[in-house]
Order: structure tokens, then sequence, then C-alpha cells
């Protein structure tokens, strides 16, 4: 028994090591890119680079929390059931692919951009989330040794790169793309060998991809809708004011995130966590008790780094982005920063909506959001510009955070 404690906190630590990894490797290439590039090429960075959280979305909804609904089943069960998401996951990138061709399209030319090439853009999403589904089978088995290296590979890869091209004058966002797509295909093929392992290659019927279905299609929308969340209104600051402040909104917003190193964190270990303790107490009062705790262990994590943040708000700004011109901003931090901590909210109720098998209340609260980033985004931004952006954003995270509560208290009431 003491020996299976050391191995969980062992595996913990290292997953909260990889998941500040990924953090602090997200974040320091936005670092890199804004201060080699400049503000106007680091916001059209960002609109890309943003999208690949829009895919990870997807994935999550229609494969990462699949596989967490499998605990309770037998060895050739869950190694049957990981091939059918398998097979999902294929499924996944040709829809993907469809839905990319034009969506890159209409981006690059609502934009006025002619220096990015298209198909390497295409060949970054599809390896992303291929290199990204490897990594969901990591953690579904507790291999966060595999998924450290994973990461240390692409991120520690990227950031060599970027400084490298930087000091040999051939840096652009475009060629750190194509360097990090090789990076992600070059993981893809050296853990394949090991995934294998997890699968079971035999025959499929149909019932066996309706139960998948079953299981992710409110969520599987939900994300389709979060799609014109927070995505059209950044497009409409980018084209109806200028692309510079978009830089400097997603500035703040990378360093806002770095409290996403605990939110990840723990939303890597907290589904499997809760499905576990969801199939053994499925009372309402100690689901929410087992949520209270949830958000006041990360309360406890960020509170120090809130206060430090905030006394030394004006000198981090500079020293990490060495820019004057984002302490005239500096509001616009304070929005993001409210955006992102609002967000801790959405994953322990999230959890609990989707072990009560009622999705298509997050579902029900994408689409508010999405219905008023479509109808009022661009005429809110064109009218009250970056204010205007400002409250949207903070508003359309309100719906995402608060409502599915309220949504769901009245629908347990029933």
């Amino acid at each position: 028994m003491v020996k299976i404690d050391i191995i969980k906190s062992i595996n913990n630590q290292i997953a909260f090591i990889d998941q500040s990894l990924v953090s602090l490797g997200n974040f320091l290439i936005g670092v890199l890119i804004l201060r080699y590039l400049g503000l106007k090429e680091f916001g059209i960075f960002s609109i890309f680079w943003f999208i690949l959280y829009l895919i990870f979305s997807l994935q999550a909804a229609s494969i990462a929390n699949i596989l967490n609904s499998t605990i309770k089943k037998s060895l050739n069960d869950r190694l049957f059931f990981n091939t059918t998401i398998f097979y999902c996951e294929i499924i996944f990138s040709i829809i993907l692919s469809i839905l990319l061709i034009p969506s890159l399209y209409l981006i690059l030319n609502l934009l006025n951009i002619d220096y990015y090439n298209f198909y390497s853009l295409f060949f970054f999403y599809l390896l992303f989330q291929f290199n990204n589904f490897n990594k969901i089978i990591f953690y579904r088995y507790n291999l966060y040794l595999e998924n450290l290296v994973n990461n240390l590979i692409v991120y520690l890869g990227s950031l060599i790169f970027i400084i490298y091209s930087n000091y040999n004058s051939n840096l652009s966002s475009q060629t750190f793309i194509n360097f990090f797509t090789l990076l992600n295909l070059f993981t893809v093929l050296i853990f394949s060998k090991k995934l294998l392992k997890f699968f079971s290659f035999s025959n499929r019927k149909i019932k066996h991809f309706l139960e998948i279905w079953e299981l992710s299609k409110w969520m599987i929308l939900s994300s389709i809708t979060n799609l014109f969340c927070f995505n059209i209104w950044q497009i409409n600051l980018a084209a109806n004011v200028d692309l510079a402040l978009l830089g400097i909104y997603r500035a703040c917003h990378n360093l806002s995130s770095f409290l996403n190193v605990f939110f990840q964190a723990f939303e890597n270990l907290f589904p499997k966590k809760f499905s576990t303790y969801f199939i053994k107490n499925t009372n309402l009062n100690s689901i929410i008790k087992f949520n209270f705790n949830f958000i006041k262990e990360v309360t406890v994590l960020i509170i120090p780094l809130i206060i430090i943040l905030f006394i030394f708000l004006d000198k981090i700004l500079f020293f990490v982005y060495g820019n004057d011109l984002i302490l005239e901003y500096r509001y616009i931090f304070f929005t993001t920063f409210s955006v992102v901590l609002i967000s801790i909210f959405k994953y322990p109720i999230s959890y609990t909506i989707r072990s009560f098998k009622l999705t298509k209340i997050l579902f029900t609260s994408n689409l508010i959001a999405a219905l008023f980033t479509v109808l009022f985004s661009n005429f809110i931004i064109s009218k009250f510009e970056i204010n205007g952006f400002l409250f949207g954003i903070f508003f359309n995270q309100s719906i995402l955070s608060f409502l599915p509560i309220i949504l769901f208290y009245f629908s347990y009431k029933k």
C-alpha cells in the first residue's frame, strides 16, 4: 500500500512538472515571437496558435473524456474500446481536414495574409492533434514519464529553434510553424510502437461507434460552438480595429495564462480522480464538497502568485516583453486575467455534469455564448473597439462558467 502511494505521489509530481513545462513552453513561445517579430506578427501568429486550443477542446470532448468512463472495464474491453476510440480519432482527423481547408482560406483572406503557406498550416494542425492523441493515451494509462519526454522534445526543441533562428536572422512565424510540425511528427513516430499494446484491432460494428457518439455528442457540439465564443471576437478585433491591439491582448492573455499551469495540471488528473470518486459516491452534496476542495486547492496555490503579479505588474510586463506600448494598455491585462480566473469554475462543474450525463447543459451554455458572439461581436467591436472586445470576452466567459451551474441545479431538481 505504501509503495502504491509513493508511485501515485511520483506520478502526480511528474504530471505537474509536465504541465508546467507545457504552460511555460507556450508562454515562452509567445514571449519570444513577440520580442523577435513584433506585435503585429504576434497578433497574426496568435490566431493560428489559438486554433490549436480549439482542436484540443474538440479532441478532449470526443476522445479524452470518453476514455475516463472506461475505468471499470476489463483489460480486453478496454483494449477494444481504445481501438474504437482510435478509429474515431481517424474520423476526427478527416472531419478536421474538411473543416480546416475553408477556415484557413477565409482567415488568410480576411486578414490579407499572403506569406503563410496554406499546406504547412494544415499539417501543423493535423500532426498536433495526432500527437495529442498519443498524450491522451499516456495520461489514461499513467505513462506520465513518456508524456513528459514527448513534451520536452516538442517544447524545448521549439524554444531552441526560435532562439537559434533569430540569431541567424532566418526566424519567421512560418519557419517556426514548419519546425513545430516536424517535432510533432517525430514524437508521433517514436512513440507509435509503444502505443500499439493499448489496442486490439478486431472487427467493429456500427453499434460500437454509436456508443461513443451517445457519450460524446453534446460535448462535441459544445466544443464546436465554443469555436465562436472567443475566436470570432479575436478575428473581428484584428479585422476591424488593429492587428497590433490583438497582439497586445494576446500578450496579456499569455501572461495571465500562467495560471493554466495549475488548472491544466488539475485538469489532467481531476477527471480520473473524479470518475473514480463518482463510481463510489453519487450523492450530490458529497460531489459538491469534492468540487469545492478542488477549487480551494487551486486557489491556495495561486493567491501568492496573484499578489506578486499585481504588485509588480508594470515591471513584469516590461521585463517579459520589453515593449512600452503594452504598458499603456495594462487595463487589458486586468480583464484577461479576470477571464482566466473565472474559468476555474468550469472544470469541476463540467465533470459533474458529464458524470450525470446531462451534457446537453454544456452545449446550451456554449450555444448561448456563441449566438451572442455571432450576433453582436462585429457591432460591439466596431462601435467600442478594444473596450467592446474586452466586454465581449468577459461576458462570454461568465456565461460559460456560471450558466452551467444554474442549469444543472434546475435539471437535478427535476
